[in-house]
């Protein structure tokens, strides 16, 4: 991109104007900022004055939308070319693809506040519920979900998915799991990822497609949730309002999320565990003290040392007699 010293763009790459979907007279001046998303526009206009008014480089990250509607994350460079008395001639721009970089560290936050949230306690719920609002975010499109499978292991419950229309959740749940049943029964099924582009048309939506088209759900890829040996914890499910493929990046974006899945469904599990360890030895050493108490003998425990740390009742009697 190249601009005037007003910051009014004057010339476009072809490459960037086929990215966009924009004609060169669309893009002209300050037509171009139509491509910023809406959420990113105010605070990147704003950021483009401020270097405007101090003569500075700069860059700033926001998403840009694709002629097919799609929005990535970009990363803008500015630098101004100066004349041989200092003044502004034109502005030289450059928009770079950071897309996968932006989700590989979303990701990588998304799992380190998974494993913070298990190691304080928190609920699977929760955990999973942060998680899904992570993958959200990355586009206003998105309605992740993170299902649950049932101590009989033929049917799911949806555990997370803040954007997910409640009445549709009511309405599947429980869910069978089965070879045609939608995404996700067929997923935790099959165990294998299931990618459905378009609800419309897809034989394994036969039973559900009228009630998924009422509530706004037209494309719905599930991974499932395996534990290391293979049994099916879950699924997690992107259902998106219109038919759509998933790209590479899309594709890593879900193995990821359901990577962290795992990951905290098998942590809440195994801290489940150890409490209910614990529980037990804590009972176990109860019924063994009552069991010592009862004996006709003198019994006591003593440390390495010698220290004693435990006396039965017998001990007492004697001693008190």
């Amino acid at each position: 991109m190249v601009t005037r010293p007003d910051g009014s763009a004057e010339f476009l790459k072809r490459r960037w104007l086929d990215y966009t979907g924009l004609s060169p007279e669309e893009a002209s001046d300050w037509g171009w900022t139509a491509a910023v998303h809406s959420e990113d526009r105010d605070r990147l206009i704003d950021f483009w004055r401020h270097l405007l008014a101090s003569g500075e480089a700069g860059e700033i990250e926001a998403r840009l939308r694709g002629y097919d509607g799609d929005y990535r994350w970009f990363l803008f460079r500015v630098e101004p070319v100066r004349d041989n008395h200092g003044d502004i001639l034109k502005w030289y721009g450059a928009n770079t693809d950071i897309e996968d970089r932006e989700r590989a560290e979303a990701l990588l936050a998304a799992e380190k506040r998974s494993l913070e949230m298990i190691a304080s306690g928190a609920r699977l719920p929760d955990i999973l519920e942060r998680l899904c609002e992570t993958i959200d975010a990355q586009a206003s499109n998105i309605n992740s979900a993170v299902m649950l499978m049932d101590a009989d292991g033929v049917h799911l419950r949806q555990a997370a998915g803040p954007r997910v229309p409640k009445g549709w959740v009511e309405a599947i749940t429980p869910l069978k799991i089965g070879p045609c049943i939608g995404s996700c029964g067929s997923a935790a099924f099959l165990k294998q990822r299931v990618i459905v582009s378009d609800i419309a048309r897809d034989p394994s939506w036969a039973n559900y497609r009228e009630l998924a088209l009422s509530y706004g759900l037209r494309a719905a890829w599930s991974q499932p949730l395996l534990s290391k040996n293979q049994h099916v914890l879950g699924t997690f499910g992107m259902y998106y309002p219109e038919a759509r493929i998933p790209s590479e990046t899309d594709l890593r974006l879900i193995e990821g999320a359901g990577d962290i899945a795992v990951s905290a469904i098998e942590g809440e599990r195994s801290q489940e565990a150890l409490r209910s360890a614990f529980e037990e030895i804590r009972n176990s050493e109860a019924r063994l003290r009552k069991i010592i108490d009862t004996i006709p003998t003198l019994a006591w425990c003593s440390l390495p040392d010698g220290a004693g740390i435990f006396w039965n009742r017998r001990w007492h009697v004697a001693l008190a007699s």
